[in-house]
């Protein structure tokens, strides 16, 4: 069975799609560490996951993001999942 633990999620802002992700959405907060950049900027690394499991989110800093968390998310009510079925023989 093919299956994903983490994807990357791109944010404005660590501390705000933290907050969304864990108390509005509420998923669990599963790791948030300080970290860096391969040129040495400093940066985090946020892990959420869902509240009954599966596929978590490394939330990570965009550059440049021109609409706020909320409206990139959408309504926090919506959720879509994707699944992959693999055969077997791959």
């Amino acid at each position: 069975m093919t299956s994903l633990d983490l994807v990357p999620f791109i944010v404005p802002d660590y501390d705000e799609a933290t907050r969304f992700f864990v108390d509005v959405l509420q998923f669990t907060l599963a790791e948030d560490r300080a970290s860096q950049t391969t040129t040495g900027q400093p940066k985090r690394w946020i892990v959420v996951q869902p509240p009954h499991g599966g596929t978590g989110f490394v939330l990570a800093r965009g550059a440049v993001s021109p609409r706020p968390l909320r409206e990139l998310l959408g309504s926090a009510r919506r959720s879509v999942r994707y699944t992959l079925n693999a055969p077997q023989s791959l």
